[in-house]
């Protein structure tokens, strides 16, 4: 236990430490969680063909969620717009919609944006459940254009069907705003990478590899309580987190006790795969060059190929095919599906492929040796 006390010593005794792990996190997380939380965070570009009734009777309804703008009916306008922000999400909406809708017929919104299944998913959401509605009562109007409207104006009114749409709307708003949080939870993570490293290094290079040898400590056992202490540091990381920003925006890390410890497995994992990179670079790189220029090949990267830093729907396709391979990945996706209730079973593929890295990586790291090692 001695050398597992003093790894925490030696990791809790520097402020920069605790700065990186838990300031910077908290602090990234309470500003862009605050400022996406404010209101009318959407903006949706609108081409009404229609303008009717049903039409203006809709708009009304997305005006209390986003603000809602005229736009040209032009392909590079809209990408422009999509691409400056300036619109979250794009909506163009033919001519005979509404009687198309009255009638009973399957008429559908068409929908433009880049980042529609992260950002502006929730109010794709909102209108898809919006014009869902509206159809299911065209059909049940049969083409009674007063019983369809006189049951929109009850829907308007807050008096059918609104429980779901509503529902529905904060919960996907609610796991994004979550799932960007661990996002930058994993940027404080990604520490437990470079401690595990230089820890290591440092003591290989005053000779503590070499001194283990004369004492009744094994090697083995000294990796061992390395490895735990990192862990604690993940334990008490993640506690602070979880416990802290819920009290100060508006998130949560699960809407019951049950997802909650569901997302704190998967977040402990995703520590562990860290810690394992940490472990595996130091037992191999030569000196803290070697190890300062990996780190920075590792860190970024995966950040940024993972979802951390951005969503990755707004990347090539190319580049998310790359991104698939990488362990912040694995950790996201995770989390979103238990976030929504899925259960750890759903996502048991990301679990697997986290679990199985850290059992390679660490079976390298206390198996093959080195010369010094």
């Amino acid at each position: 236990m001695t050398i597992l006390i003093n790894n925490l010593r030696r990791i809790f005794g520097k402020p920069i430490n605790i700065i990186l792990m838990i300031v910077v996190p908290l602090v990234l997380n309470i500003f862009f969680i605050s400022v996406s939380s404010g209101s009318q965070k959407y903006t949706i570009g609108v081409i009404d063909y229609d303008d009717s009734k049903l039409t203006q009777l809709i708009l009304a309804e997305l005006k209390d969620e986003a603000k809602i703008v005229d736009i040209e009916d032009k392909e590079d306008a809209i990408k422009a717009a999509l691409i400056n922000s300036e619109i979250s999400l794009a909506l163009k909406i033919e001519k005979g919609y509404a009687e198309k809708i009255i009638n009973g017929e399957d008429a559908k919104f068409q929908t433009f944006a880049i980042t529609e299944n992260n950002q502006s998913e929730p109010i794709r959401l909102l209108i898809e459940s919006l014009t869902t509605s509206a159809r299911e009562l065209g059909r049940q109007s049969k083409g009674d254009s007063d019983k369809f409207y006189k049951a929109m104006d009850a829907y308007a009114k807050g008096t059918l069907l609104t429980e779901y749409e509503t529902f529905e709307f904060t919960k996907q708003e609610t796991v994004n705003r979550t799932v960007t949080s661990l996002g930058y939870l994993a940027m404080g993570m990604m520490f437990l990478m470079t401690f595990a490293t230089t820890l290591l290094l440092e003591d290989r290079k005053f000779g503590v590899f070499s001194r283990i040898a004369t004492t009744p400590v094994s090697r083995a056992s000294y990796l061992v309580q390395h490895l735990f202490s990192y862990i604690v540091v993940a334990v008490i990381q993640i506690v602070l987190i979880f416990n802290i920003i819920p009290q100060i925006v508006d998130i949560s890390y699960g809407s019951t006790a049950k997802i909650k410890s569901s997302v704190t497995l998967v977040t402990l994992l995703f520590a562990g795969v860290c810690i394992a990179i940490g472990i595996t670079i130091s037992r191999f790189a030569k000196n803290s060059n070697m190890v300062s220029a990996l780190l920075s090949l590792i860190n970024l990267p995966v950040l940024m190929l993972g979802g951390c830093l951005w969503p990755r729907e707004i990347m090539p396709d190319a580049v998310q095919r790359i991104g698939d391979f990488v362990p912040t990945t694995w950790f996201l996706e995770a989390a979103k599906g238990v976030l929504h209730g899925e259960g750890l079973g759903s996502v048991a593929k990301d679990l697997a492929l986290m679990a199985g890295l850290i059992v390679v990586l660490l079976t390298v790291s206390f198996v093959v040796k080195t010369d010094d090692k």
